[in-house]
């Protein structure tokens, strides 16, 4: 079960710091700073189609990617 919680929250993450906000962090002496996993044009808008683009491609890539690694 601890495993399956891991896993979900750092798919979480992931995904977060795929959109235009990213993962907010704190550094002494900035601003705003935040973690992107994406270069900016790539990003993704949050509530936007591309959003939605990607929630119905990740799922078969990763099955395959799954599918694969177990082989």
């Amino acid at each position: 079960i601890g495993a399956a919680f891991a896993c979900g929250y750092l798919s979480h993450l992931a995904a977060d710091a795929c959109t235009r906000s990213g993962i907010p962090l704190w550094w002494a002496g900035q601003s705003r700073p935040s973690l992107h996993l994406l270069p900016r044009p790539l990003r993704v808008r949050t509530g936007s189609a591309g959003e939605s683009l990607f929630n119905l491609c990740w799922p078969p890539c990763l099955t395959l990617l799954v599918i694969i690694a177990g082989r």
